[in-house]
């Protein structure tokens, strides 16, 4: 990620020899699918402390004080070892009254399944690279909204909303103003799907690191020549 390239510009590494190749998804995995009818917002990835699920469940129950039929969906796995933090997770769905309206639904078979079931798509990370759960929602026509960590406002752009990580007020204001607003879902979702069939395609990942093995073979060849 661009991200990452300024990290180690910073920490002294040979700008020459930097080469930014983001990741990539398959179009064909992540179809577009029509609007849900009612107001849900999805999360897909594993349950880890990391991912700041406990935002992101203060901040629904935010959303709920204004739309009280809201649904969250959070889709993934629990690592071993993360039982204890997903428990807690659970307690504070109580703790909030949202037991019914906020659900952990485990594994999906495909995580397409996950970014289908929201009208937006969320992100509540304290800490991330270049997220795929973001990058394929986008592929699959979902506005989301997301902390800004890592390279996500790099991978964002203006397909969604970018809020502070941890600013509990400000992902459900941002999650409010896409729930209550179709007409702007389906421009950022537009708009998301075109970044990332621009930008994220596996395929160009692909080609790129072909084109780099080709770049540093030729130039190891001159060098052995010489």
């Amino acid at each position: 990620t661009l991200y990452t390239a300024r990290w180690e510009r910073q920490n002294g590494a040979d700008v020459s020899r930097i080469k930014v190749i983001p990741n990539g998804g398959d179009p064909e995995q992540f179809p577009i699918a029509a609007d849900p009818p009612e107001p849900v917002m999805s999360w897909v990835g594993r349950v880890d402390p990391l991912k700041g699920l406990e935002t992101l469940i203060n901040a629904f129950a935010e959303v709920r004080e204004t739309i009280p039929h809201a649904r969250l969906r959070m889709f993934g796995a629990t690592p071993p070892g993360n039982e204890r933090y997903r428990d807690r997770c659970l307690d504070l769905i109580d703790q909030r009254r949202l037991n019914g309206a906020a659900s952990f639904e485990g594994m999906v078979p495909e995580a397409v399944t996950g970014y289908h079931a929201g009208q937006i798509v969320m992100l509540t990370s304290i800490s991330e690279g270049l997220p795929y759960s973001v990058m394929e929602a986008m592929m699959a026509g979902r506005p989301v909204v997301a902390t800004d960590v890592g390279g996500v406002r790099e991978l964002v752009g203006d397909a969604g909303i970018v809020v502070r990580s941890g600013d509990v007020s400000a992902i459900a204001q941002a999650s409010l103003r896409l729930l209550g607003d179709h007409r702007l879902r389906r421009r950022l979702g537009t708009v998301a799907r075109a970044r990332a069939m621009e930008r994220y395609q596996v395929r160009h990942g692909v080609e790129a690191y072909r084109a780099l093995y080709r770049e540093v073979a030729g130039t190891r060849g001159l060098r052995a020549a010489s």
